[in-house]
């Protein structure tokens, strides 16, 4: 190989990098989650690791969504992840990840539980998003954003509202106010997995 072609796939590899870390972190959680055990909402127990398979809903009383930064989609949680395109419009980079989320729970047939989303990962189903530049969701700025969109980009969105079918894992835990709640840690994060509406 002449220093030429090593330099080109130095160049390229490095590139790639954080596409490629975020790709297979994102498909080790998908794995990753299946290992911890489902349990039923009726079922759990304090202090637990557990899985829980159900639908999102917002808490009791509550109306509270986040909206997507290109979309303007709303939702309980949005994931927004922005990427640098290459030759014929490859992904070479990953530019931007944001996570909106507020407050919501998880049900199953037997029960409700609360989640609490201080330290989360999420594995949603992503897909493109158009710019949200008019009608009741349109996104701050997003003429700005339009106008500065002079290099190919990709920019999906991935999302849960009320009714999605997600899997969950984490700890179970009691609140500030003494109500068992699933959560995570910085070094052991509650888990979202999108799922079918079929499973």
């Amino acid at each position: 190989m002449t220093a030429a072609i090593v330099l080109f796939v130095v160049l390229v590899t490095i590139r790639l990098i954080p596409h490629l870390a975020m790709t297979n972190n994102t498909s080790a959680q998908r794995r990753q989650i299946e290992r911890v055990p489902a349990r039923k909402i009726i079922t759990l127990a304090e202090n637990t690791h557990v899985r829980i398979v159900g639908a999102a809903m917002q808490l009791a009383g509550s109306d509270e969504v986040v909206t997507g930064p290109y979309s303007g989609r709303p939702g309980l949680a949005i994931v927004y992840e922005r990427y640098a395109l290459g030759r014929r419009r490859a992904r070479v980079q990953l530019l931007d990840r944001q996570v909106r989320h507020t407050p919501f729970a998880i049900e199953d047939e037997t029960g409700t539980i609360a989640l609490d989303l201080s330290h989360a990962r999420f594995a949603l189903d992503m897909a493109p998003a158009e710019l949200a530049q008019r009608g009741p969701g349109r996104v701050f700025g997003a003429d700005i954003i339009a106008g500065n969109e002079l290099a190919p980009t990709d920019n999906d969105e991935g999302g849960v509202v009320p009714g999605n079918r997600l899997t969950v894992s984490g700890f179970v835990q009691r609140n500030a106010d003494g109500i068992l709640v699933l959560a995570g840690t910085q070094a052991d994060p509650l888990v979202m997995v999108s799922l079918p509406s079929d499973r």
